[in-house]
């Protein structure tokens, strides 16, 4: 289905408050933001050379109960999260994953040493972005009682280097490190994944 793009975006309307004079705030919420559920996982357009409006990053959002965290399976070749493009000269680039954990507070902490990564190729040397347990703690514990009731971990893809080598036609994949399970008091972690198709043909 092609994109209205004059029919749907009048550029005019969206305006901003975006500069001040000295350290005064200035408000994050503007206008036309996302509202309603799942409405925050978005696209990037923009406008290749001949003019045309092409989808280049997106987004892509995965909500997993505690339960299925914990039916993650150990081994490197994970559980599928993005297919592979099927084409060897399609890319998959990772640009960045947020996690965003709801919990309600019991006191409970989890193992540090458990890791939950975000791989290509299986190879755990070369992990894309990784939670472990004392962020996990951090979030669902140390706020104590009466805290907030979630909490966000961002990492920009690289888990040691910041920087990776990626291979065509590869799924993204999840997997735990371990059998320990995740913190009791969490009840969702939804898994945001900003990537980037790349073609050999086009780049």
């Amino acid at each position: 289905m092609a994109i209205k793009f004059l029919d749907q975006l009048d550029a005019a309307a969206y305006t901003a408050t975006a500069t001040t004079t000295g350290a005064t705030p200035i408000n994050p919420i503007q206008n036309f933001y996302p509202s309603g559920t799942g409405s925050d996982t978005t696209t990037d357009l923009a406008v290749d050379q001949a003019g045309n409006v092409v989808r280049t990053t997106q987004e892509a959002t995965w909500n997993l109960t505690r339960t299925q965290v914990d039916a993650l399976t150990t081994s490197t070749t994970g559980a599928t999260l993005i297919s592979a493009p099927g084409s060897s000269s399609l890319f998959v680039i990772i640009e960045k994953v947020t996690i965003l954990i709801l919990f309600e507070w019991n006191g409970n902490k989890m193992a540090t040493a458990q890791q939950y990564q975000i791989m290509q190729d299986g190879n755990v040397s070369d992990v894309i972005a990784v939670l472990n347990g004392n962020r996990v703690n951090d979030i669902a514990f140390a706020g104590g009682e009466g805290g907030p009731n979630s909490g966000i971990y961002e990492h920009d893809t690289g888990y040691s280097t910041l920087n990776r080598t990626y291979n065509p036609n590869k799924a993204t994949t999840i997997r735990r490190l371990t059998t320990d399970a995740l913190n009791t008091a969490v009840e969702n972690m939804i898994i945001k994944i900003r990537y980037r198709v790349y073609d050999t043909a086009t780049f």
